[in-house]
């Protein structure tokens, strides 16, 4: 690859989207734009030191900040425009669904579903033009849902199946459409995500089943025994970086040990025995 070849980021402050944005400029030479919220964020990845690295401001759940980060791409690269989108904005945030706000459902459809599908429609004439690539990243909660994670399985649930549509609706200019399914990943997501369910905890309704709470309990803990265990950040950061260089890649890569082992007890076994599965792991 070369640095001629430009790719955009989204949710590149941290995580996977920080990994990603470094080992795409470092390791395969392509220009990057690294899309960040803040502007602490911008001066971390300047302090990187990586030529071909560019910081740029870009909200997915603001109209005008897409339009603005097209336009300016295409003013960067001197009309040459993109050659892949790589779509890794996302939150999580976990809670019953009995009691799950509409802002919490807002906030997760907004960056994982609608700012995904906004921000690929204002980048693909980019990419058209160069023939290039789109990478969205799922999870691995996209392909089996788990509890208490309703609202995230749904909306990576979309994510899987924008993507399958999308990989049809791009056949006439051969555009690769990839799905990465990561699995429980070392990124600050997880203590965004603790603090979220200590605060439905401490302000939990009076008239709340107290089964709520064991099972949000249990399923904290398990969180976090399961952090040290995570897939490092740049595991993920090379697939993506593989999926973006190969002559053909797949439809679909899962990362991580327990991604793929969700995808192989999502095909084998039945629903019945799955929800016993989830229903042991939170204490039921």
């Amino acid at each position: 690859m070369t640095q001629s070849r430009s790719v955009l980021v989204s949710g590149a402050s941290t995580g996977i989207g920080r990994a990603t944005a470094l080992y795409l400029a470092r390791q395969e030479g392509f220009q990057v734009f690294a899309g960040v919220r803040t502007a602490r964020d911008a001066e971390l990845f300047k302090q990187e030191n990586v030529s071909n690295l560019t910081p740029v401001m870009l909200d997915v759940t603001d109209e005008q900040s897409i339009r603005r980060i097209a336009q300016r791409i295409n003013k960067l690269t001197d009309g040459k425009g993109l050659y892949a989108l790589v779509n890794n904005a996302g939150v999580s945030l976990s809670s019953p669904q009995e009691l799950v706000t509409m802002q919490h459902i807002r906030a997760q459809f907004d960056v994982n579903v609608f700012g995904l599908m906004q921000l690929t429609a204002a980048c693909l004439p980019m990419i058209r033009a160069n023939q290039g690539r789109i990478v969205n990243v799922s999870s691995g909660a996209g392909r089996m849902a788990t509890p208490l994670m309703g609202t995230y399985s749904a909306s990576k649930f979309a994510v899987e199946g924008l993507s399958d549509a999308l990989r049809v609706e791009l056949r006439p200019w051969k555009i690769p459409v990839v799905v990465i399914e990561p699995g429980f990943v070392q990124s600050d997501i997880h203590g965004k995500n603790d603090a979220d369910m200590e605060g439905l905890l401490a302000n939990m309704p009076k008239d709340a089943p107290a089964e709520y709470r064991s099972m949000l309990e249990a399923f904290l803990g398990m969180n976090r025994k399961l952090i040290p265990k995570a897939t490092a950040a740049e595991v993920v950061a090379q697939t993506i970086g593989m999926a973006l260089t190969i002559d053909c890649p797949a439809t679909r890569y899962a990362v991580g040990a327990d991604a793929k082992l969700m995808k192989l007890l999502y095909r084998i076994l039945p629903d019945r025995i799955k929800d016993l599965m989830f229903a042991k792991a939170i204490g039921l």
